[in-house]
């Protein structure tokens, strides 16, 4: 007998007695993990895209370029530079380069936006040649914040006097302004800033112990792991280390001081009342100290007098022995007294140029120029920051009203003007297409031409740009007409150009053309470049 053979499937019973297929079973547990994924995927997108929208991006750009950026005082990497994710609110922007005067501001990112900043760095001319030039300059350099480019004076003044008592002095101050600077970076965990502060340390003091010890320190980032006795003396480490990193944490977010919760000084108070030999609680009281100190002293270089008054006061109340405190109320007093005295001149001109109607025009003489002026001495100034926005629109109205006057020359100079501020001004109100596109609309084409009279003709030539067609004859014909191009007739025949305007027709040839075909040319690119510049004005 003949027997078929198939090919079974196992089939195990279950205890209640049901059948389940294998098969069918891995399918199910299949589309279980493969369902399970995609859930997640969409759900840990969803997370990740709402917490990019709290975040802004910002490109920053700089003139000359390789500047250090450094946002609330951390380095962020050198121009041209893009950070992806900034969380959304108010930033310290501070943009340096040795050689430059440093350019500080404040920033504020937008959440779920791009943001792009240009800045131009102001070049530090200095070039002396006698001893008391360069201590000057050296000074000078010193105070604006342009250390390295001090030292080299200082070590310019050293080769011609190994003995100079100033240079000697100073170079020892830089040297101990980058040391207390790198210690305060070490102790905020700014790692890359604690190593910028020590090479620069190391510029200054080549054979530097300290510095270089600190540098071997940072490179490797080695702790010794401390070793207890007993169960008490383990908590009692315990807590202080924890006190260590509370006070850094305290730190790295500049809360120094009460009401605010986990501030330093109560923290430092904690330590001392729990190790009075400790020297971290006094380090880091002078640490902030001297970082109160720097801040001041680089809110009123930037004549951000607001800030430095507080910053001052915090001085007074924390650290009334301060030895600095006296020098920088005088120095504040002083700065807003020399920068009332410089402020007014520029404010009255800016009134003055407002009035004659002067808004970004000419150059160096306009409302616009003397608001940044005013604004470079004092950045809060309300009543500058108020007229220099308002240059700007009044400017874009000035020149629609020349436009009407036919003053194109002048409606031309003033878009100009706003498309070159629009190159390096962050968040100007007006696109640079837009305006490309209202100076092309303002530019004038001529050809020579040849006008068909009933009897004769005379030759001249046409001019046209988006508002106006004109044409000039040549000699003392008297057939010269202008009129505006929107109450304008323009047509094109095969071999002429027609315009109707004011029920008269007038007819053109081209002139200066060697045959009837490079005469349809001419008529042809014409009548084009005249319904081109017409649909842009409507």
């Amino acid at each position: 007998m003949h027997h078929e053979t198939t090919e079974a499937t196992v089939v195990k019973e279950n205890p209640r007695g049901s059948t389940t297929n294998p098969k069918t079973k891995r399918i199910v547990v299949a589309y279980f993990i493969g369902a399970t994924l995609l859930f997640s995927a969409i759900l840990g997108w969803l997370v990740l895209r709402s917490g990019n929208s709290l975040n802004g991006s910002l490109e920053i750009q700089s003139d000359p370029e390789a500047a250090q950026v450094f946002i609330n005082g951390e380095p962020k990497g050198q121009t041209r530079l893009h950070i992806g994710a900034l969380a959304a609110g108010n930033y310290d922007l501070r943009v340096e380069k040795e050689g430059y005067a440093p350019l500080t501001q404040k920033l504020t990112i937008e959440k779920g936006a791009p943001n792009w900043l240009s800045v131009r760095l102001e070049k530090l001319n200095i070039q002396p040649s006698k001893q008391e030039d360069l201590q000057e300059a050296a000074k000078i350099l010193f105070d604006r914040g342009n250390l390295l480019e001090a030292n080299r004076t200082c070590d310019t003044l050293l080769e011609r006097d190994t003995r100079n008592r100033f240079a000697l002095k100073l170079k020892d101050k830089i040297r101990k302004y980058y040391l207390q600077q790198s210690r305060s970076a070490m102790l905020k965990g700014r790692w890359e800033e604690a190593r910028v502060t020590l090479e620069n340390t190391l510029k200054v003091s080549p054979r530097d112990p300290e510095a270089s010890r600190q540098l071997k320190v940072l490179k490797t980032k080695l702790r010794t792991p401390v070793v207890a006795t007993d169960s008490s003396e383990v908590q009692l480490r315990n807590k202080i280390q924890e006190i260590h990193r509370q006070i850094s944490v305290a730190v790295n977010s500049a809360n120094y001081f009460p009401p605010n919760e986990g501030n330093a000084l109560d923290l430092i108070n904690q330590l001392i009342a729990l190790a009075p030999s400790d020297p971290l609680g006094k380090e880091t009281l002078e640490q902030i100290h001297q970082d109160l100190v720097a801040q001041a002293q680089r809110k009123i270089q930037t004549k951000d007098f607001e800030s430095a008054r507080a910053l001052v006061r915090q001085i007074q109340v924390y650290f009334p022995e301060s030895v600095e405190l006296q020098n920088l109320r005088d120095t504040l007093k002083a700065e807003e007294s020399k920068q009332l005295e410089t402020r007014s001149p520029w404010m009255q001109k800016a009134e003055l140029a407002a009035v004659a109607g002067r808004y970004v025009t000419p150059p160096n003489d306009n409302v616009y120029t003397y608001s940044n002026r005013v604004l470079a001495i004092d950045p809060q100034n309300q009543k500058a920051l108020s007229f220099k926005k308002e240059s700007l629109s009044r400017a874009s109205a000035q020149a629609k009203e020349y436009i009407n006057e036919a003053k194109f020359d002048e409606a031309r100079e003033i878009y100009s003007s706003l498309l070159q501020l629009s190159t390096y001004e962050s968040r100007f109100p007006f696109v640079a297409s837009e305006l490309k596109a209202e100076m092309e609309k303002l530019e004038f084409n001529a050809y020579p031409v040849v006008h068909d009279h009933s009897i004769g003709s005379c030759t001249g030539r046409v001019r046209f740009n988006a508002y106006v067609f004109t044409f000039v004859p040549s000699g003392n014909s008297k057939d010269g007409f202008s009129g505006r191009l929107s109450e304008m007739i323009v047509a094109e025949s095969s071999d002429k150009l027609k315009v109707q305007f004011k029920n008269k027709t007038f007819r053109f040839e081209a002139g200066l053309v060697k045959s009837k075909e490079e005469n349809r040319e001419k008529i042809k690119t014409i009548y084009q470049q005249i319904r081109a510049l017409a649909a842009k004005a409507k």
